[in-house]
């Protein structure tokens, strides 16, 4: 995304990656790399996304998009078991190898959603025992 707003060729981000983090793929990167490189496509004019009400806007997304409706359920789930957002995000860590749940497709969001509801289902039945 940030490659196409900022009319990157290949070439030139994979130098931009090298430059910042020593890498030439964010697939071998670490988070605090990748936070780097956000930082840096920030700095050269990126924007990654709009903050209104402290949540982060997907561009080219209605507002009430899929998307927006899975992450609502999600943050009522984890609202029910009492459970920050750093529990969604090693969720995410741990299923789909992605550190951040905003990096995450439509369908593995999805299924994070529905793994967080097999889980209130369980802590129903237990208590209800």
């Amino acid at each position: 995304m940030a490659k196409s707003q900022l009319g990157l060729d290949e070439d030139t981000y994979r130098c931009l990656l090298r430059r910042v983090t020593g890498l030439d793929s964010s697939a071998k990167m670490s988070t605090a790399q990748r936070n780097d490189v956000i930082a840096e496509l920030v700095r050269l004019g990126f924007k990654d996304r709009d903050r209104k009400d402290g949540r982060r806007v997907f561009k080219g997304e209605p507002k009430n998009s899929k998307r927006d409706d899975v992450m609502s359920k999600i943050r009522a789930l984890l609202t029910d078991a009492g459970r920050e957002w750093a529990y969604a995000h090693s969720m995410a860590k741990h299923m789909f190898k992605s550190d951040r749940l905003e990096w995450l497709s439509p369908e593995q969001l999805h299924k994070l959603m529905v793994a967080l509801q097999v889980d209130a289902n369980r802590r129903k039945r237990s208590q209800s025992q």
